[in-house]
């Protein structure tokens, strides 16, 4: 029982929970997690899903008049696939999550998503529709195994719980903001194709945002987490304060006794 609550104050932050909000947010320890959490969640809902999931009906009824109904798959048949393919991708990258580092698969998530959206940009411009409904499924694939399921694992891992709020205000703000932009953007001069192009350059921005700054936590203790992105001289000085703290509960039975 000892040797468990040892284990755990050694690789728990308890002062996780206790952080202000003012620390979460300006303070030196969490304020640089907090931020890049903010920012990761930005490009996970820029990344163009909401596309695909909002106006995936309407966008198979535009090809399908644009082929004189040529097109193999209705679009019926055609949501009905894409709407079946999110859930099970998205159990799919739980697993996924087990075998590789949280930064791995936003990276490499990042820079195949820009690649399906250039893709399917492409396809629609050049009317290789059938190719541009392929990319589509793809695009849904990596989006839920990579950015779908870990921007939401690695922000709870990196950041404190008063943090929390100011990252999901920040992806329902950029919800907000995709459902401003996006029908304007397929209804200007950009058309559907441009607006593809727009999401591919902005997954493109989040792969080199992920592969410069985003850090590793896979292997890492509960407290390093939360510590990731702290000041080293911060993270000694906790590391320091966690050891004598298992020091004083170790002499504590031995003064009993």
């Amino acid at each position: 029982m000892t040797n468990s609550i040892t284990h755990l104050n050694r690789t728990t932050s308890k002062e996780a929970s206790l952080v202000t909000f003012n620390e979460a947010v300006c303070g030196p320890k969490y304020a640089k997690a907090t931020w890049f959490c903010c920012i990761i969640q930005f490009f996970n809902e820029q990344s163009g899903i909401g596309i695909l999931t909002v106006y995936i009906t309407r966008l198979l009824i535009l090809i399908h008049e644009q082929t004189d109904d040529g097109f193999p798959v209705s679009p019926l048949a055609g949501t009905i696939i894409i709407g079946v393919l999110c859930p099970i991708c998205s159990v799919l990258g739980a697993f996924v999550v087990k075998f590789f580092g949280r930064k791995m698969i936003l990276t490499l998530g990042s820079i195949a998503m820009a690649i399906c959206a250039a893709a399917v940009g492409a396809g629609i411009h050049f009317e290789w529709y059938l190719t541009a409904y392929i990319m589509m499924l793809v695009f849904i694939v990596c989006f839920n195994v990579s950015q779908g399921n870990v921007a939401f694992i690695y922000c709870a891992e990196v950041t404190v719980d008063q943090a929390s709020g100011i990252v999901m205000f920040s992806f329902f703000m950029s919800l907000c903001l995709f459902s401003v932009t996006a029908e304007y953007m397929m209804n200007s001069f950009l058309e559907v194709s441009g607006t593809f192009w727009v999401y591919a350059g902005l997954n493109f921005l989040g792969f080199l945002f992920c592969l410069i700054w985003v850090k590793e936590t896979m292997g890492l203790t509960d407290a390093e987490k939360k510590l990731l992105y702290a000041p080293i001289e911060s993270e000694d000085e906790s590391t320091k304060k966690g050891d004598e703290k298992v020091e004083e509960e170790d002499v504590a039975p031995n003064n009993i006794n």
